[in-house]
């Protein structure tokens, strides 16, 4: 009875039939069995209203810092002013996030969708500013950008749109609290570790990120304490990946940005923090690929699929 009972659970799991897994669950509470325990330690069964979104979807909002006339150190700052009619392109595909370059790619149901839209991007940009600006293969540069951008300013006489302002917000969770839902979307950064590490904010490093985006019913079942433990495995598996192919201005980054174990809780997931942009530079697609392929098999695991 308590192997078909067992049996009964995994069958209507994977049929997404949450009624009938409501009625049996509390029945087996009792058995020493790690597949029960995962679900009852899940958002499972507070999650119906999210029951017909996929499995598994795979986003990214990586950004690049640009320079021009074929002098690295000339560093342009990406604004709206360049997301208009005469580019044909919108904030919705190539947006400026403080400055940065970010693309916005199409979320995805399968790694090699989200990389084929990446490059999609890649294409865009460089069809849309030939080469006249070109994505700086650094994660990050000692640049005063706060002060570029007043100077740009002041000199057109009018406020131009750089994106989002930036700060390192210092609000942090690093604990079981349960409270914390999947779903419910925090500007707040949290960490997968009891002592987390939060560096601070220097308007004098230009910095970029390549953070992934991780959504599907499989992420928004986990409880808080789930997701940080799916988070270490991602440092675990993925981190060492990405670290890999950085330059030696990863470093650099990592003294604001980036450190181990960090994520956000967004309306379709969470979003992963810690890598740099590095994955996203179009000579690493493959390394991309392989990367996010490794995102969906964590998943899977944790989901016990």
């Amino acid at each position: 009875m308590t192997r078909h009972s067992i049996n009964k659970l995994k069958e209507l799991y994977k049929a997404k039939n949450l009624k009938e897994l409501a009625i049996i669950l509390p029945h087996v509470r009792h058995l020493n069995n790690s597949f029960v325990k995962f679900l009852l330690e899940s958002n499972l069964l507070r999650m119906r209203e999210w029951i017909n979104s996929p499995p598994i979807t795979l986003g990214a909002d990586p950004e690049f810092i640009l320079y021009e006339n074929d002098d690295p150190n000339n560093i342009v700052l990406f604004s709206s002013e360049y997301t208009n009619d005469y580019f044909g392109i919108s904030e919705a595909e190539l947006g400026a996030d403080y400055g940065l370059l970010e693309f916005r790619p199409a979320p995805a149901e399968a790694a090699s969708e989200l990389v084929a839209n990446l490059n999609s991007l890649h294409k865009l940009f460089k069809e849309r500013f030939g080469t006249k600006i070109k994505i700086l293969q650094k994660e990050a540069v000692s640049f005063d950008h706060k002060r570029k951008r007043v100077l740009q300013s002041m000199e057109s006489e009018k406020n131009i749109n750089y994106g989002m302002n930036r700060g390192k917000d210092i609000a942090v969770w690093n604990g079981g609290d349960e409270n914390i839902m999947t779903g419910i979307e925090t500007g707040v950064t949290l960490c997968a570790y009891d002592k987390p590490v939060f560096n601070q904010f220097n308007d004098k490093l230009f910095t970029a990120g390549g953070h992934i985006h991780i959504g599907g019913r499989f992420i928004k079942m986990l409880s808080f304490t789930q997701l940080k433990a799916f988070v270490r495995k991602l440092d675990e598996e993925i981190l060492p990946i990405c670290n890999a192919v950085e330059t030696e201005a990863g470093e650099l980054r990592r003294t604001v940005y980036g450190s181990p174990g960090e994520f956000r809780i967004k309306e379709y997931g969470i979003e992963y923090r810690s890598p740099s942009n590095a994955i996203f530079f179009k000579q690493n697609s493959k390394i991309l690929l392989q990367v996010l392929k490794k995102v969906e098999k964590i998943l899977l695991t944790m989901a016990n699929i």
